[in-house]
């Protein structure tokens, strides 16, 4: 939710006009390096931390004037994935910030309007201390949050690996973090329903809502195939962070709802040959 925020303990912030080094005991990034060098061995530099590729969005913000730096002792952290204009969504966040006189770390797509003039206004009355940066990473790097979490999740973080076959469908339980095969489980594709064979199906796939029902069909087999893995293992299915599906250019166009029409007439190509990631609620 917009008006989700969490503390993070023992954090520090140190925002500029430059890249923004951010180091916490619940936050640790290991980097490493190599370089050329005239004698023999490995040295092995680590980085704790994260880096920001964003400075805080207004020179309003600092708390170190003559260095030109806001610093934030333990703040509350609000993370927004959108932009930020009205200031009535961020007003119950302000009261309890206010309340526990503690500073406000605004990470978002942007804030502007309203919002920045108020959290600028209450800066220089020193009602309150936000600092407002931009989300890092746009574009291709850009990436949705899936959810936070308490504690730490990070051992359970699973994946499913899925062969959708014109006869059979498996599905693969897979932990994220070392690779290991926890189970599998396998069933009929259920568009057998609509034709045993590819053409059949294509065929099929043009009548009415046909394309709907092979696709409701197919999503309907896996599903059934997930509950069945976590069942044996014991593995909440809100743990499952990525799937990837693998199977012929027919299923997968029926997978993703597409009509294979023209693998069966001219001129004979599929609509992709690679489709892109889809969230699970698409």
């Amino acid at each position: 939710p917009a008006n989700t925020f969490s503390v993070i303990s023992n954090f520090n912030i140190s925002s500029a006009k430059r890249p923004s080094w951010i180091t916490a005991s619940s936050i640790s990034i290991t980097g490493t390096s190599i370089t050329k060098s005239q004698k023999f061995g490995i040295e092995i530099e680590v980085v704790e931390g994260l880096q920001f590729d964003r400075g805080y969005i207004s020179p309003y913000m600092v708390t170190d004037a003559e260095r030109m730096e806001a610093v934030l002792d333990e703040p509350y952290i609000l993370i927004l994935n959108k932009k930020l204009g009205a200031i009535a969504e961020l007003l119950p966040v302000l009261e309890k910030v206010m309340q526990a006189g503690k500073p406000l770390l605004l990470i978002a797509e942007d804030v502007e309007g309203e919002a920045l003039a108020t959290i600028v206004v209450n800066k220089i009355r020193g009602t309150f201390i936000c600092v407002a940066v931009k989300a890092p990473g746009f574009g291709d790097r850009r990436k949705d949050l899936i959810d936070i979490e308490p504690g730490n999740t990070t051992e359970e973080s699973y994946g499913l690996a899925i062969d959708v076959g014109t006869t059979t469908v498996v599905v693969y339980l897979v932990n994220l973090n070392n690779g290991k095969i926890l189970t599998s489980a396998s069933e009929y594709n259920k568009q057998i329903r609509a034709g045993e064979d590819v053409i059949s199906r294509i065929v099929y796939s043009l009548k009415g809502a046909g394309l709907e029902v092979l696709q409701g069909l197919i999503v309907e087999t896996i599903n059934e195939l997930i509950v069945e893995v976590c069942k044996r293992t014991s593995v909440n299915s809100e743990k499952i962070h990525s799937i990837v599906c693998a199977g012929n250019t027919i299923m997968t166009h029926f997978l993703h709802g597409v009509s294979p029409k023209y693998l069966r007439e001219e001129p004979y190509v599929p609509v992709a040959n690679i489709f892109s990631p889809v969230s699970s609620k698409d």
